[in-house]
């Protein structure tokens, strides 16, 4: 007896998505239609619309790739020249450049890598007619060269566009009505939660405006009586080429499914991590778009030098995470965390991200619109002053909508450091704005190199934070022109002394030590020359005799530049030129990093007491071995 003919189904993933791997509704459907009954082609059009643009580009004038491979067709995109931050800058600009010119004509729409929009569109009337517009439509040179061809891979069966990101939209309902024309035949279906329930397609013969999956397996089930045995087959990404997208690696989005708990037995087949992080299957990166439980990945901890594979997820900032939970993830693979629906106290959250920054995950908070206004200000306040904790950031001034992406901002937050000259550049990953970009920087460099990195004026160019620093010791009267200000300016921004002496001490200081990087001001200390009465005050207060001691203080540190070991450097330095002068410092209790920095430097504390002056418990430092 013959077996039954298999059902065809071409899947497409039209453009404009990331380019790192397929979206997770194309894999979802994939890894669903495994099955006997099920002979499913797919067709990543986004991966080809993006193939066929660089096909016509000229990497060769880009610099030779610092990985000694050579550019090739895709350019550094496939190579290991990705991982360098020049080589993958200069590639992205040269891809984006190509497109503003290659697209011209179709202005105002904007397509990049991996995104596209066009404020035109407002509504599905409008979403409509562009479909079918060439004139104004970038789509249709694709469609007409590229598109047509994979049409024909289907002779008869289900057509299947499916869209995830709001910037597929326009392309899917474009291929949509090429399809339509081009193959009328063809049963056509829309799938994804972009679409409008109330809003149907008219090329479309069937639109599931929903992610689940189970409405899919009912249209075929009930329109094709195609029945599923409930096997899955052993190989379930065979529709996927890998090794086409445009990064070294693949990094394929899961998605934690209804009913099942991640990382755990119960997971069907083709959700297993072995089999997707294999590295024969040319995948070394998952990206997790919504949250598993971390203590899942903790129990799945690899016992390798180096992780088998890397993770990057969405979790709720919502309660503490303990530090052991996420240590163990790290060493399981977990490189970056993307919090989200942040609610709670500031301290409360602050820990955790402490605590994930401490076992060497990246942290990236989203601070959505529905976010509480007061604490939506604390944390960037609290994100502005701790960049070392705090990696990256953004904030969507509104929901996502299906005519173009959630307006998404890298706000600057305001700090007292502000009012000083402004560092080069910007940090690197705001150029990183996939996700998957992001996870495999990270996984490949770390996060304590990619957050060090920043990209210089030129757009392209990167320096690393702390590379190219001069220490310099200097009297107050011999200091260059203006430093003088500067010094004040980032003492008072530091924020942990009084202002009112800070100008008269300074001037008058022993000595001053100062940290310059690009021109900049980055770190500074002194040893001050304390006024009589102070210091009368400070003897009565720590019953010690402080008379002829010299005052080690007024360290400042840019928050960029933190956990460094400028300020020990900057004491040590200081240390040295006293001579055979004694001194102390005032720390206040609650000023632990000034605490350690302190206790590198060999100095205890000999005295506690409060200080009226500065309202709060402070107490009094000197060099071990000190006679007083």
């Amino acid at each position: 007896m013959h077996a039954p003919k298999p059902f065809h189904i071409l899947l497409i993933q039209p453009p404009c998505a990331r380019t790192t791997g397929p979206s997770w509704l194309s894999v979802s459907i994939a890894a669903s239609l495994t099955n006997p009954g099920i002979s499913l082609t797919f067709y990543d059009a986004n991966l080809d619309f993006f193939s066929f643009l660089l096909e016509s580009m000229n990497f060769k004038k880009l610099k030779e790739d610092p990985s000694g491979g050579s550019p090739g067709a895709h350019g550094p995109f496939q190579s290991d020249g990705f991982f360098y931050p020049q080589t993958f800058l200069r590639a992205v600009k040269h891809l984006n450049d190509h497109l503003k010119q290659e697209f011209s004509l179709f202005y105002p729409s904007i397509i990049q890598r991996g995104t596209f929009y066009q404020p035109d569109i407002k509504n599905w009337t409008q979403a409509e007619a562009f479909s079918i517009d060439r004139s104004r439509n970038p789509f249709y040179p694709f469609c007409d060269q590229r598109v047509e061809k994979n049409l024909n891979r289907l002779k008869t069966g289900l057509l299947l566009i499916a869209a995830s990101r709001p910037e597929q939209l326009l392309g899917a309902l474009t291929m949509a009505s090429f399809a339509k024309k081009m193959r009328p035949e063809l049963y056509l279906t829309l799938m994804g939660d972009l679409f409008n329930p109330s809003q149907p397609i008219r090329v479309a013969d069937e639109t599931i405006a929903t992610n689940e999956i189970q409405p899919l397996l009912d249209l075929i089930q009930n329109k094709f009586g195609t029945q599923f045995s409930g096997e899955t087959s052993n190989n379930s990404w065979a529709p996927f080429s890998l090794k086409k997208y445009l990064t070294p690696t693949a990094v394929f989005p899961l998605m934690e499914r209804k009913g099942l708990s991640f990382l755990s037995e119960k997971l069907p087949k083709p959700f297993t991590l072995p089999l997707i992080c294999s590295r024969s299957k040319g995948i070394t990166g998952v990206f997790i778009p919504k949250h598993p439980p971390t203590d899942k990945i903790s129990s799945e901890k690899q016992h390798h030098r180096k992780p088998f594979f890397y993770l990057g997820i969405k979790c709720d900032l919502d309660h503490p995470m303990d530090p052991e939970t996420l240590l163990n993830a790290f060493q399981g693979g977990l490189r970056i965390i993307q919090w989200q629906c942040l609610t709670g106290p500031l301290k409360t959250l602050s820990q955790t991200l402490w605590h994930a920054a401490d076992a060497g995950i990246w942290n990236h908070i989203i601070i959505s619109s529905k976010t509480d206004p007061d604490l939506a200000a604390e944390l960037i306040h609290f994100m502005s002053h701790n960049p070392n904790i705090a990696h990256s950031w953004i904030r969507r001034t509104g929901e996502d909508h299906r005519f173009s992406a959630p307006e998404s901002r890298i706000e600057k937050g305001v700090t007292a450091y502000d009012r000083l000259p402004d560092l080069p550049g910007r940090p690197f990953w705001h150029a990183l704005t996939d996700p998957a970009d992001l996870l495999l920087f990270v996984a490949k460099h770390g996060c304590q190199k990619v957050k060090r990195w920043r990209i210089d004026d030129d757009g392209v160019s990167v320096y690393t934070l702390g590379k190219s620093i001069t220490y310099h010791f200097k009297k107050p009267d011999h200091l260059p022109q203006g430093y003088l200000n500067r010094i004040c300016q980032m003492v008072q921004a530091g924020g942990s002394v009084g202002t009112k002496w800070v100008r008269y001490n300074l001037e008058r200081a022993f000595l001053i030590g100062y940290v310059l990087e690009k021109g900049v001001i980055v770190g500074n200390s002194s040893l001050k020359q304390p006024r009589s009465k102070y210091l009368e005050s400070l003897s009565k207060s720590s019953k010690m005799d402080l008379s002829g001691y010299l005052e080690r203080g007024y360290t400042s540190v840019r928050p960029d530049y933190r956990g460094m070991g400028f300020g020990t450097r900057l004491l040590e330095g200081l240390t040295k030129r006293i001579g055979d002068k004694k001194l102390f410092s005032i720390i206040s209790e609650d000023n632990v990093a000034t605490q350690k920095i302190a206790i590198r430097n060999r100095t205890q504390k000999v005295a506690s007491f409060y200080s009226s002056r500065m309202e709060k418990q402070v107490g009094l430092w000197v060099p071990e071995g000190s006679d007083s």
